[in-house]
């Protein structure tokens, strides 16, 4: 048998024509910010309640809240946890927030099955071999067994794993082609099982001035794999607002499926998060984790510049991109071409893409992930048309 007949006699390469695919809408779990069958990250430091926001949303999910379809008026939650204890962490908050216990589901971990017959068949050793015997999930090789167990439990809505860090296995959390290669299983499992995928992970220490994209913890592909990033803050520092100290912010920092949508604002109130009635339109670049600005110049002449300066600083983006976090915060398309004519910036195409830079080199992290603009061009310079058309859709 020649070499290419014995490749053949293992793999197959699957090719279809697009007609062969049916054009779908994204499912949303929460609408425009956690997608169904796919993965989104939520960064920020420790304590500002990230465990309490996806505890809530498990409790909604269980009460049919979130979700909701003509079939299905309720679905299950399964939460992974290596930093909180079932019994006196994880049971009371979802106590407070309503949960129907019954629909939230806790993996403890994975046991192999010689273990569990050994202490089955020697009643001597069966107390210490139960209580060493379940390890925690490991991505790299439990996925097949975890989309087993998710899909028996059925009508599993929402998987909760945090911190990711924890159940990576024998990958390492900064090399990307590991990271990448164990998030490819993660994305597997929010297929094959429909459900959306909420992962919690810590920001670096070396978060002052970067954009809020790079600064979860470990490798940029954590970022890259997830189709929505939100990112947890203090709120920002305002002398009329008693409560700001108290208050956390969530500000979406990616969307490959979407607009970006505004911030929202929660407050931990007896064990219970509660959403407020209040929604920023604040660039989180702008922001550092304790809710101040990186930037104290406020006029509005050098608006436009100041925002610009600060997005091009952490290399090439994309000009589309660029647009719509201005407009996110008020700042106009001619507001944005003046400045960036102010900052010397230039224009570079890249495929098919624009990227706005003040450097030159595009940063082919970004450009991965980026979603095309509708730009036309003269050879010139490029013109972006006035709408930048529908996302997702």
């Amino acid at each position: 048998m020649s070499h290419k007949q014995s490749r053949q006699s293992r793999t197959v390469a699957v090719i279809n024509p697009m007609t062969h695919y049916k054009p779908t809408k994204v499912r949303w779990l929460e609408e425009g910010r956690i997608a169904m069958g796919k993965l989104t990250l939520i960064a920020g430091d420790p304590g500002l309640g990230k465990s309490f926001m996806t505890l809530e949303l498990a409790a909604r999910v269980s009460r049919g809240e979130v979700g909701r379809t003509e079939e299905l008026l309720s679905g299950r939650a399964v939460i992974m946890s290596a930093e909180d204890d079932a019994g006196d962490t994880l049971v009371p908050r979802l106590t407070a927030m309503h949960a129907r216990m019954n629909r939230v589901h806790f993996i403890e971990g994975m046991r192999n099955a010689n273990t569990q017959h050994e202490s089955d068949t020697n009643e001597a050793h069966a107390p210490n071999q139960s209580g060493n015997s379940i390890d925690l999930p490991a991505l790299d090789k439990d996925t097949d067994l975890l989309i087993d167990a998710i899909e028996a439990l059925g009508d599993v809505t929402l998987v909760v794993i945090d911190p990711i860090s924890a159940y990576m296995g024998r990958a390492d959390s900064h090399n990307n082609a590991e990271v990448r290669s164990v998030l490819a299983q993660l994305a597997r499992l929010a297929q094959v099982t429909g459900a959306a995928v909420v992962c919690v992970t810590h920001l670096n220490k070396d978060s002052s001035g970067k954009r809020a994209v790079y600064r979860a913890m470990g490798s940029l592909a954590f970022t890259a794999a997830a189709r929505t990033v939100h990112l947890v803050t203090k709120h920002p520092k305002n002398e009329n607002d008693e409560f700001a100290d108290r208050k956390r912010v969530v500000s979406m920092v990616k969307n490959n499926l979407g607009p970006i949508v505004p911030a929202r604002v929660y407050v931990i109130d007896e064990g219970s998060l509660v959403w407020l009635d209040e929604e920023l339109t604040m660039d989180p670049d702008a922001l550092d984790e304790d809710g101040a600005s990186f930037d104290t110049r406020e006029t509005q002449g050098d608006r436009a510049t100041v925002f610009l300066e600060r997005i091009l600083d952490a290399g090439s983006q994309p000009a589309r991109e660029v647009l719509e976090r201005g407009e996110a915060q008020g700042i106009s398309e001619n507001a944005l071409k003046r400045a960036k004519k102010q900052l010397n910036a230039m224009s570079y195409k890249q495929g098919t893409i624009w990227y706005w830079s003040r450097q030159g080199e595009p940063d082919t992290e970004l450009m991965r992930d980026s979603i095309e603009p509708e730009i036309e061009t003269d050879h010139q310079d490029e013109h972006v048309p006035e709408s930048l058309g529908d996302f997702g859709r």
